[in-house]
């Protein structure tokens, strides 16, 4: 209805009826969206509960084992402890009765290096004052039977001769 000048307004449109019920299409959207929320918690819950219970199951299983294989690392760390100080005995005991021989050693290298002078003479000049003699006896022997009329024509080939010596002149002769 158009408005017309000089008359009145029309009357205004009606009030309700009933009481005001609201939007129950969107309420009962509301609840059901919190039944739904309420009903994924509480299987996360019951999941997480199934979860921690198994795990729970796992540890103490491990934590047997881990104690079982503790038990018996400790008792091979005490085996190995044991065998490390029966060495370290062992070790001892050599180190003292190598030096016990090293003393004894030094107390014969020392009694040795006291009669070295005597030894010295005996192994080292003995051999050539051994041979000189021999080239000196068969030298006498040769000159008592040069003395006695003997001749020898041919050398002695084991016996060196040297400058002055009384064969060589004899021969030049």
């Amino acid at each position: 209805r158009p408005l017309r000048p000089g008359k009145a307004p029309p009357p205004p449109p009606t009030t309700w009826d009933a009481p005001y019920g609201g939007k129950t299409q969107v309420s009962t959207g509301v609840i059901s969206s919190l039944e739904i929320i309420e009903d994924d918690i509480e299987k996360d819950i019951s999941t997480a509960k199934e979860a921690e219970e198994a795990a729970a199951a796992k540890f103490k299983i491990f934590e047997a084992e881990s104690l079982k294989l503790i038990k018996k690392l400790a008792g091979a760390i005490t085996e190995l402890q044991s065998a490390v100080g029966e060495k370290e005995d062992g070790v001892s005991d050599s180190k003292s009765g190598r030096l016990s021989s090293k003393k004894s050693l030094e107390a014969v290298m020392k009694a040795i290096s006291d009669a070295n002078p005597g030894c010295e003479y005996m192994t080292i000049a003995y051999p050539t004052k051994l041979k000189n003699r021999q080239i000196e006896i068969d030298g006498l022997v040769k000159a008592k039977g040069i003395l006695q009329g003997g001749k020898f024509d041919a050398p002695d080939e084991n016996r060196e001769l040297k400058p002055g010596d009384a064969l060589l002149l004899q021969m030049r002769k």
